[in-house]
């Protein structure tokens, strides 16, 4: 726990005997433990690294967060709109594209890391950009809109361990995940985003009651987070919530930072007045070669640099490869694919091959599967759904049009034991719950993680 809270805690607790008030006493006396359980809850939350989506990680390492993250960037959105989405999508994968030379020269294997790095981001001409840390100033109020495995909530995540245990600052954070806002609200009605809060740390077994909130709420200082706008599934309470945190806002707004995450589709009919935008730039070749780096270190334990530099120069030449490893969640795989000694492919269809069999290899954790099918059909099954939305040109389908894809290719492959309708219900949770590769767009769309995929199927569907 920090020198500095302890320090402010000796001196409130000498001076108690000092305060006639008893409601001020009382209050005191229970607000200095709260904080204190409240610190290390936060600290134990956040202190390592969770793989989101890449669930055979969890079981084969563990590692701090602060000792392997490495910092997105974030522009500033002047004009909200679907068009400068795809826009902004468009320019990035240009500029992505010219940080490679593909060429047969061998002197980069020469130069090292550092040399590789330098070549190619000179090629770069970025928008000014900076970090969530750099951006946080009292009264701010930011959402920060990314696609699937951008870092969204690692970003949160890793600002509040940060403030947590930093003794030379005076923010104090306060995370919480928007998915759990429905649980509260079917348990105990309508309720505030102030009450949201603390009955979600309650659920948690931490005494943080609204006066606990209101006093530190009150004095400024605070770093609000709210994670996942995208997971309230049910589009009207998304509009219900976005419109309370907008009234939270105006109340508590002063002297605080309130920053608000969401994938970008979900947000479009639940926006947020009175709040900035910002966008969650892709990785560029300094920030790839940084994550390997500390990846071969942390992970592989592997202080030896040679792999490392090995590993970027292949992702740097390869522009398939490179295109993958813009996104944290899809360079992470691919680290995993190494770090399992499996040789990083040069096609794009081959790499996507493992990183599909990598996901799908988290149906196995998935309790109830019953073992309806073994890995191959796993990954066939993938594939042929895959190649039903690129044959219908569709990049999004609902919960009724994959169940009853599924239920067709169980039929038409001979893949059903029993009841090739009920056996569909559990591959979907599997798929949905477990892999990672299919996410919920709505609370009724479904839409594949990795789009590309679906081109490569033809080929093998």
């Amino acid at each position: 726990m920090d020198l500095k809270y302890w320090s402010l805690a000796s001196i409130a607790y000498y001076l108690l005997p000092e305060i006639e008030d008893e409601n001020q006493k009382n209050r005191l006396e229970t607000l200095l433990p709260t904080e204190s359980l409240y610190r290390q809850y936060l600290h134990t939350t956040c202190e390592y690294a969770d793989f989101k989506g890449i669930h055979q990680l969890r079981r084969v390492v563990q590692v701090k967060l602060s000792d392997i993250y490495v910092p997105v960037l974030l522009t500033k959105l002047a004009v909200l709109s679907d068009k400068i989405f795809e826009k902004q999508d468009t320019e990035n994968s240009e500029l992505k594209a010219k940080m490679v030379n593909v060429n047969s020269d061998k002197s980069h294997e020469k130069e090292g890391l550092a040399r590789i790095i330098e070549k190619n981001d000179s090629q770069l001409e970025l928008e000014k950009a900076f970090t969530l840390e750099e951006g946080i100033a009292p009264n701010k109020r930011m959402v920060i809109l990314g696609g699937p495995g951008s870092g969204k909530t690692t970003m949160l995540r890793q600002l509040t361990g940060k403030l947590i245990i930093d003794q030379t600052s005076n923010l104090f954070p306060i995370l919480v995940p928007l998915r759990d806002y429905v649980r509260i609200k079917n348990m105990f009605g309508n309720v505030s985003i102030l009450d949201f809060i603390s009955k979600y740390f309650i659920s948690h077994d931490l005494r943080i009651t609204n006066d606990f909130l209101e006093r530190y709420l009150s004095s400024g200082g605070c770093v609000i987070m709210f994670d996942g706008l995208d997971e309230i599934l049910v589009e009207q309470d998304r509009i219900e919530a976005a419109t309370k945190i907008e009234q939270f806002a105006a109340c508590f707004g002063n002297g605080n930072s309130i920053i608000i995450n969401s994938r970008i589709p979900s947000y479009m009919l639940a926006q947020l007045t009175g709040f900035e935008h910002y966008t969650i730039q892709q990785l560029d070749a300094t920030q790839i070669s940084e994550f390997v780096l500390k990846w071969c270190r942390q992970v592989e334990g592997n202080s030896n640099t040679q792999n490392s530099q090995a590993l970027v120069s292949t992702l740097l030449r390869n522009p398939n490869l490179l295109s993958l490893s813009t996104n944290p969640l899809m360079l992470s795989l691919i680290c995993l694919t190494s770090l399992q000694g499996i040789p990083i492919p040069n096609r794009k269809a081959d790499l996507y091959d493992i990183c599909i069999r990598t996901l799908s290899s988290s149906w196995e954790a998935k309790k109830g599967f019953n073992g309806i099918l073994d890995e191959p059909q796993r990954f066939e099954t993938i594939k042929k759904l895959a190649f039903s939305f690129l044959e219908q040109k569709k990049i999004t389908a609902t919960e009724y049009e994959v169940l009853t894809l599924l239920e067709n290719i169980l039929v038409e492959q001979q893949l059903s034991k029993d009841d090739p309708k009920t056996e569909s219900i559990s591959i979907f949770r599997a798929i949905t719950e477990r892999s990672g590769i299919w996410l919920r767009e709505s609370q009724t769309l479904m839409g594949l993680f990795i789009m590309d995929f679906a081109t490569t199927c033809p080929h093998s569907a």
